[in-house]
C-alpha cells in the first residue's frame, strides 16, 4: 500500500504539473493567437502600401518613358526648325544681293524717266491744243461703244435664259406627261396610301426651297452690310426679323424633309395626313413669291403670316421630331445661321438707334444741354463697338455655317452631345436680339415724347430706359451703360468661338450611314407582293387540279387509315407494355448503379478492416511471445520495457514553456487526437481479454493472498476506480485542449452572439473544468493517505517477511515530439515513470485507460 500511495501521489504531483503547463500553454497560446491577428493587420497593411508604391513605380517609369519620348521629339523638332532658319538665312542673303542689284537698275531707271519726261513735257505742250479738240468725240463713241457693248451683253444673257427655261419647261412637260403615262399602271392601293405621303414630301421640298429663294432675293434687295456702313433706315430691322424668321421656317422644313427621307415606311404612310393640312402654309408662301415677284413686297406686313406658318411646323416637329436623332445635323444648321442673321439683326437695331440718337441731338426742337462729348463717350462710342463686335460674331457663325456645308458633303456629322451648346448659344443671341429691338423701341418712343412736349433730352434718361430692359430681359444689374450687353455678346463670341474649336475636333466627327429611303422600302414590297399573287395564281390553279385528285385518294386512303388505326391501338399497347419494361430496366440500372458503388465502398471498408487485422495479428503474435517467455520462467529482474512500433518517440509528459515550442504542443495535440480516434476504433479490447484469461493461471503471484475484510476491499475498490477516473479525466483534458478563437470577436465587435460563444465564457469553462478536477485530486489524496494510516497499522501475516511482488512488465508511454534530439532513450529523464503491474487486472486497467 506504500508504494501504492507514493505512486498515486508522484501521480497526482505529475498531474498537478501537468495542469499548471496545460493552463500556461492555453495562456500562452492566447497571446500567439492576439499576437498573430496584430501581425496579420501589420501584413495586410504592409500589402497595401507595398500596391502603392508598385503602382507609383509603375506610373514614374510610364513617364520616365514619355518624357524621354517627348524629349527626343522636341530634340528632332529643334533641329528640323534649326535647318529651316539656315535655309532662311541663306535666302536672306540672296535676296539682299538681289535687292543691291535692283536698287542699281532702278537708279538707272529713274534717270532714263527723268530724261522723258522732260521729253514728254514737250510733247505734251504741242499736243494739249489737238487733244481738246478730239477729247469730246472720244468722250461720246466711248460712251456709245460702252453702251452698245452692254446691250449685246444683255441680249446674249436674256437668249441664255430664255433658252434654259425653254429646256426646263420641255423637261417638266416631259416629266409631267411620264407622270400621267404611269398613273394609269400604278395600283389603287398606291393612291390611297403611299400617294399623299410622296405628296407631302415633295410640298416640304418646295417649301424649302420657296422660302431660300425669298431670303436670297431680300439679301441682293436690301445689301445689308453695305448699309449698315451708311444711312439705317427703320425699315431694314423689318427686313431682318422677316428674314430671320423665314429662315427659321426653312429649317424646320428641312428638319422634316430629313425625317422622311429616313423615317420607318409606317411612319412614312401616316406623313400622307400632313399633306392636306401644309396646303395652305404652301398658299401663304406663294403669295409671298407673287408680291416679290411684282415688286410690292413690305416685309413688315408678312411677318405675321411667316410667324402662323411657323407655328403650324412647330407642332409636326413637336408630334414627329421629338423622340428621333435623325434631325439632328439640320438642327445644328439650324442654331448657327440662326446665330447668323442675329448678329445682323443686333446691328441694324443698335445701329439705326445710334443714328436715331445722332439726329435728335442735331434737332433744333429737341433742347440737348448735356455735351456732345459726353454722349459720345457714355452712348455713342460703347454703341460702335457693339457693332463691331456683332459684325464680327457674324463672321464666326459664317465659319460654323461652312464648316457644316463641308461635314454635310462628306456624309459626316457632329456628336449629340455639342447640340446642348448650339442651343443654349442660340438661346442667349435671341435674347440680346430681343433685347437690342426692345432698347430701340424705348429709346425711339423717348425721343418723339421728348420732341412733341419740347423738354429736355437727358442721358440719364436713355440710361434709365436701358437699365430697366437689361434687367427684364438679361438679368443682369449694370453699373454702367451697355454693360450688360456687352457682357453678353463676348459670351456668345466665346461661345462660337468655342463651337468653331468643336467643330474642328475629329473626335467630334463621326460619320453618317444613310439608311434606305422608306418609299423604296415600300416599292420593293409592292414589287414582292405583286410577284407572289401571280405565283399564287399559278399555284392556286394546280392546288385545284391536285384538290381533284385527292379527293380521289381520299376515298381510297379512308379504308386504310381504318385499317391503319386498328394497328395502331394495337402498337400502343405494345408500346405502353415496352414503356413499363423500360422504366423496370431503368430502375434495375439504377440499383445496379448503386450497388456497385456499395460495392466499392464494401471494398475499401474491407481493406482497411484487413489492414487493421494485420496489425491486431502482429500484437497477438507478440503478446503470444511475451506469453511464452513468462512461462518458461524468463522473467528479467529489470522491468521490461514495450515499444510502441508505430511510434518513433517514448512518449513522456514533458512540456517545455519556451513559445518556440507551440507548434511541438500543436503537433503533439493532434497526435493524440488521431490514437484516441484509432484506440476507439479498434476491438482489440475483447482479444486482448481473452489473451489475458488464458495467461491467469501464470500471472497469479505465488504467494498466498492475504485475507482482507471485506469493508476494506469495497474501498480499496472505490479508490481505485475513482483513481482511473481521474486519470481519464486528465488525460482527456490535457490531450484534447480547446483553442479559444478570439478572431471573430474582432470582426464581429457589434454583431448579436449567444453567450456560450463568446471567449469570456469558454474560459471560465475550462477553469471550471480544471478546478474541479483539483478538488476530486486533492480528496483522493486524503483517502489514500488515510488507507496507508490503516495498512501500516495491521501486522505481516507472513511473520513480517515482505514478498517482492512479480513484476508483468515496464511501459513506456512514447511522446509524440517533433524534434529529431529526442530518438534516444529518455529512461533516465526526471519526467519518466515506471509502473508496476502486479497482476493482469492491472494490465487491464491501463489497456482500457488507452482504449477509452
Amino acid at each position: 500500500m506504500k508504494n501504492q500511495l507514493r505512486m498515486a501521489e508522484s501521480a497526482i504531483e505529475d498531474l498537478k504539473n501537468r495542469l499548471d503547463d496545460a493552463m500556461n500553454a492555453e495562456d500562452m497560446l492566447e497571446q500567439l493567437t492576439e499576437k498573430n491577428l496584430v501581425q496579420g493587420e501589420r501584413i495586410e497593411e504592409m500589402k497595401v502600401t507595398i500596391d502603392d508604391l508598385e503602382a507609383l513605380k509603375e506610373l514614374n517609369d510610364e513617364l520616365e518613358e514619355s518624357h524621354i519620348e517627348n524629349e527626343k521629339q522636341l530634340q528632332a523638332e529643334i533641329d528640323h526648325k534649326d535647318i529651316l532658319i539656315r535655309e532662311y538665312l541663306k535666302r536672306l542673303e540672296m535676296a539682299d544681293e538681289t535687292n543691291a542689284d535692283y536698287e542699281n537698275t532702278i537708279n538707272q531707271f529713274r534717270e532714263l524717266v527723268a530724261n522723258l519726261q522732260s521729253d514728254l513735257e514737250q510733247f505734251r505742250q504741242k499736243e494739249e491744243s489737238q487733244y481738246s479738240e478730239s477729247k469730246n468725240l472720244s468722250s461720246q463713241s466711248q460712251s456709245m461703244l460702252d453702251l452698245n457693248f452692254k446691250l449685246q451683253s444683255r441680249v446674249l444673257k436674256a437668249q441664255a435664259k430664255q433658252i434654259d427655261l425653254e429646256l426646263r419647261k420641255l423637261e417638266a412637260t416631259q416629266a409631267s406627261e411620264n407622270l400621267a403615262f404611269v398613273q394609269p399602271y400604278l395600283p389603287d392601293s398606291f393612291f390611297r396610301s403611299e400617294n399623299d405621303s410622296i405628296r407631302c414630301l415633295l410640298l416640304l421640298k418646295r417649301l424649302v426651297f420657296k422660302s431660300e429663294l425669298i431670303i436670297k432675293q431680300v439679301d441682293q434687295i436690301h445689301n445689308i452690310p453695305e448699309k449698315l456702313n451708311t444711312t439705317v433706315p427703320e425699315e431694314l430691322i423689318a427686313v431682318c426679323e422677316f428674314r430671320q424668321r423665314l429662315a427659321w421656317f426653312s429649317d424646320i422644313a428641312k428638319r422634316l424633309v430629313s425625317f422622311v427621307n429616313a423615317c420607318p415606311v409606317e411612319t412614312f404612310l401616316k406623313m400622307g395626313q400632313v399633306y392636306h393640312d401644309l396646303v395652305g402654309t404652301e398658299r401663304r408662301l406663294h403669295g409671298i413669291v407673287d408680291l416679290l415677284r411684282k415688286e410690292d413686297l413690305k416685309e413688315a406686313d408678312c411677318i405675321e403670316d411667316v410667324q402662323r406658318s411657323i407655328a403650324q411646323l412647330e407642332h409636326l416637329a413637336e408630334i414627329y421630331l421629338s423622340n428621333t436623332k435623325i434631325d439632328e445635323a439640320d438642327k445644328l444648321y439650324a442654331y448657327s445661321r440662326g446665330l447668323d442673321l442675329n448678329a445682323d439683326t443686333i446691328a441694324v437695331s443698335l445701329g439705326h438707334l445710334k443714328q436715331a440718337v445722332a439726329l435728335a441731338c442735331k434737332d433744333e426742337e429737341i433742347n440737348v444741354t448735356e455735351g456732345i462729348d459726353k454722349f459720345n463717350s457714355d452712348f455713342f462710342l460703347p454703341l460702335q463697338s457693339l457693332v463691331s463686335q456683332s459684325r464680327s460674331s457674324k463672321v464666326m457663325a459664317r465659319k460654323l455655317i461652312r464648316r457644316l456645308d463641308d461635314m454635310a458633303e462628306q456624309n459626316a456629322g457632329l456628336k449629340s452631345d455639342l447640340l446642348a451648346q448650339f442651343k443654349m448659344c442660340f438661346t442667349l443671341s435671341t435674347k440680346l436680339t430681343t433685347f437690342c429691338q426692345e432698347v430701340r423701341k424705348g429709346i425711339s418712343a423717348y425721343i418723339n415724347e421728348k420732341k412733341d412736349t419740347k423738354e429736355e433730352l437727358l442721358l440719364s434718361g436713355l440710361q434709365q430706359i436701358i437699365y430697366q430692359v437689361t434687367e427684364n430681359i438679361l438679368c443682369i444689374n449694370e453699373l454702367n451703360m451697355w454693360d450688360g450687353c456687352t457682357k453678353s455678346l463676348l459670351t456668345i463670341c466665346q461661345e462660337i468661338s468655342n463651337l468653331n474649336n468643336a467643330i474642328n475636333d475629329p473626335e467630334n466627327t463621326t460619320y453618317v450611314v444613310k439608311g434606305e429611303a422608306p418609299w423604296n422600302i415600300r416599292a420593293k414590297e409592292l414589287k414582292a407582293e405583286a410577284l407572289v399573287n401571280a405565283d399564287m395564281e399559278r399555284k392556286a390553279q394546280q392546288q385545284q387540279e391536285e384538290i381533284r385528285e385527292l379527293i380521289k385518294e381520299k376515298k381510297i386512303k379512308d379504308q386504310s387509315l381504318q385499317e391503319a388505326n386498328v394497328k395502331i391501338e394495337l402498337l400502343e399497347k405494345r408500346m405502353e407494355t415496352v414503356k413499363k419494361q423500360a422504366d423496370i430496366i431503368n430502375a434495375l440500372e439504377q440499383e445496379l448503379q448503386n450497388s456497385r458503388k456499395q460495392e466499392t465502398d464494401f471494398e475499401e471498408a474491407m481493406e482497411n478492416l484487413q489492414q487493421e487485422i494485420d496489425s491486431l495479428e502482429q500484437q497477438n503474435k507478440q503478446f503470444i511471445l511475451f506469453a511464452g517467455n513468462i512461462e518458461d520462467g524468463a522473467v528479467p529482474s529489470r522491468n521490461i520495457e514495450l515499444k510502441d512500433e508505430d511510434n518513433e518517440d517514448d512518449l513522456r509528459m514533458y512540456t517545455d514553456t519556451n513559445p518556440l515550442e507551440n507548434q511541438r504542443l500543436s503537433s503533439q495535440i493532434e497526435s493524440l487526437k488521431f490514437a484516441i480516434r484509432y484506440l476507439r476504433a479498434e476491438n482489440s479490447h475483447l482479444k486482448g481479454k481473452d489473451a489475458l484469461n488464458a495467461l491467469d493461471w501464470h500471472l497469479q503471484p505465488r504467494r498466498r493472498r492475504a485475507l482482507r475484510d471485506q469493508n476494506e476491499e469495497e474501498l480499496l475498490k472505490s479508490v481505485a476506480s475513482e483513481a482511473r477516473l481521474l486519470l481519464k479525466d486528465f488525460r482527456t483534458v490535457s490531450a484534447s485542449p480547446r483553442i479559444i478563437d478570439l478572431t471573430k470577436t474582432l470582426e464581429n465587435q457589434k454583431q448579436w452572439r449567444p453567450l456560450k460563444k463568446t471567449p469570456e465564457y469558454q474560459y471560465q469553462v475550462q477553469q471550471s473544468v480544471m478546478y474541479t478536477l483539483q478538488q476530486r485530486s486533492n480528496e483522493l489524496k486524503l483517502k489514500l493517505r488515510q488507507l496507508g494510516k490503516n495498512n501500516l497499522q495491521k501486522p505481516l501475516k507472513n511473520g513480517g517477511i515482505g514478498i517482492k511482488p512479480s513484476i508483468v512488465g515496464r511501459i513506456r508511454l512514447p511522446v509524440l515530439n517533433s524534434t529529431k534530439d529526442l530518438d534516444k532513450s529518455v529512461s533516465n529523464h526526471p519526467l519518466s515513470h515506471n509502473i508496476k503491474l502486479k497482476n493482469p487486472s492491472d494490465f487491464e486497467k491501463i489497456h482500457t485507460i488507452f482504449v477509452n
